[in-house]
């Protein structure tokens, strides 16, 4: 049974309530390799035209055309326990932030037109390139900057908004990050009044704390440990 044909009959047996989705997408590496798929009769593990830029095609250099990363798409229901991939591409670092914009409203529009599904945002992590796909997507329509969202691409949504997210975890590991490396931030006057705190937010406080806490019998944050206020280099990275 072909995937349209399966993701239709799932949608079928939901209700009209249920059947709105975020579209995810995120990046894995991979190891480099070219392999002959005897089903498809080709070789695989180049990088894909679809979201790649293409004067990397006619390189001579190996290394611009055989894909390191592959990049996965996949839809989350709002209201039920159900998420699905629905695409990939083999990438690299010439990744094309425009023909990215494209697939993912040939997306959109797909979903909403022939599945019955509605798409209500889009979610990535924080990357550098994501940032710029998402200004491109930000130029289609007009974009209430505040607020993060845009005009639905799909003219039968009756003015429904399409929010573009970073993902949470992401942007707690880039805050924990950011203060590892000493960075004070400062919060608004309105917020320090409302809850009766500091203007200011240091991971200093937390080696103060791990410093009472080793002399101490009781810990506050008993979970507190060297390992959180010293992370290695892959910890940094790491969002579980």
């Amino acid at each position: 049974m072909k995937f349209a044909s399966l993701l239709k009959s799932v949608i079928s047996k939901l209700d009209e309530s249920e059947r709105e989705v975020v579209i995810c997408f995120d990046e894995m590496a991979i190891t480099q390799r070219i392999d002959f798929n005897p089903t498809l009769k080709t070789f695989t593990g180049f990088i894909s035209k679809e979201v790649s830029k293409d004067e990397y095609f006619e390189s001579d250099n190996p290394q611009d055309y055989i894909a390191d990363k592959v990049l996965v798409f996949m839809i989350k229901f709002v209201s039920c326990n159900y998420k699905q991939p629905i695409a990939y591409y083999y990438t690299n670092k010439h990744l094309d932030n425009q023909k990215m914009a494209d697939v993912i409203l040939d997306l959109i529009f797909n979903f909403e037109t022939d599945s019955g599904i509605g798409v209500h945002g889009i979610l990535c992590d924080q990357a550098g390139q994501n940032r710029g796909i998402f200004n491109i997507l930000r130029k289609i329509q007009t974009v209430n900057s505040s607020i993060k969202f845009l005009q639905h691409p799909v003219q039968t949504c009756d003015n429904r908004p399409l929010f573009l997210m970073y993902d949470n975890p992401h942007n707690l590991k880039n805050l924990r990050n950011g203060l590892l490396s000493n960075t004070v931030f400062k919060l608004p006057d309105w917020f320090c009044k409302k809850n009766s705190v500091s203007d200011e937010v240091s991971f200093k406080v937390f080696e103060e704390v791990k410093k009472i806490q080793s002399s101490s019998e009781l810990s506050n944050i008993y979970k507190l440990t060297n390992d959180m206020l010293n992370p290695k280099p892959f910890e940094k990275m790491r969002v579980s």
